[in-house]
């Protein structure tokens, strides 16, 4: 068994770590969240209070419960909730990335 150089590895993550940069277009420092829940939730409802979240499963209905607490949390919020498998779901967000189109909001795979 070879194992790979400490050199290497950096520059396999150095690449990797461009590549996603390039794809995603983050900029060069993380951008910290500094609203409340309360302004997040009434800038929500001016972008037309629809949450679009894929997780990943195998039941339609395993995650009624997060769209009830959800709901519940946030009134007049929809919480537009769709599960499938995890390996549908990444060939999805693929496509809307290479269509420059993305809609889902969350993604818990």
């Amino acid at each position: 068994m070879r194992l790979v150089s400490l050199p290497s590895t950096l520059l396999l993550a150095a690449n990797a770590a461009a590549t996603y940069d390039a794809l995603f277009h983050f900029g060069p420092t993380a951008q910290v969240e500094t609203r409340s829940i309360d302004q997040i939730y009434k800038a929500a409802l001016k972008e037309g209070g629809v949450v679009t979240t894929w997780f990943g499963g195998d039941e339609k209905n395993q995650e009624d419960a997060v769209k009830k607490a959800f709901e519940t949390a946030f009134p007049v919020m929809k919480l537009n909730l769709t599960v499938d498998l995890s390996k549908y779901l990444d060939g999805n967000i693929d496509q809307q990335l290479a269509n420059n189109n993305v809609y889902v909001d969350t993604v818990a795979l």
